[in-house]
């Protein structure tokens, strides 16, 4: 199941991939380094961490992360399983698999799965381009 992930993410984030990237990169999913993030509530497998960043995010009921801005980088995530409520600019909305999402730069957004989800647990592709926020995750946050 991992490594047909890393094909859904590479086509996902192709487009965020600058022209005149430096280098290529090819890396299987089992091969990324995995993060445990949010107090064990979610973690990160880290497939790429260049030019932009790509990475498979995982979350269980529960999580909860708070509003922020990510000042000069688009996130973008698209949900391949579970779900959650995604406040972006005011408005919460509900997200579920097959949905994908975009969050330019300065606006404040944040994502929670409710304590008594039922369901699969939150899967998702996402994306930082260019890259920077994901350097939190590398301290586990």
């Amino acid at each position: 199941m991992r490594a047909g992930l890393l094909v859904v993410a590479l086509a996902f984030a192709s487009a965020a991939w600058a022209k005149d990237t430096p280098s290529t990169l090819v890396k299987h999913v089992d091969d990324a380094p995995v993060y445990e993030i949010a107090k064990g509530k979610a973690t990160v497998i880290m497939l790429t961490d260049g030019q932009a960043y790509m990475g498979i995010l995982t979350g269980k009921p529960g999580l909860v992360v708070p509003e922020h801005v990510h000042a000069d980088e688009t996130e973008m995530l698209y949900v391949m399983e579970g779900g959650g409520w995604m406040t972006i600019d005011g408005k919460r909305q509900t997200v579920s698999a097959g949905m994908a999402i975009q969050v330019p730069p300065g606006v404040k957004h944040s994502f929670e799965i409710p304590a008594d989800w039922k369901g699969k647990d939150f899967r998702a592709v996402q994306v930082y381009t260019p890259t920077g926020p994901q350097l939190r995750f590398k301290k586990g946050k």
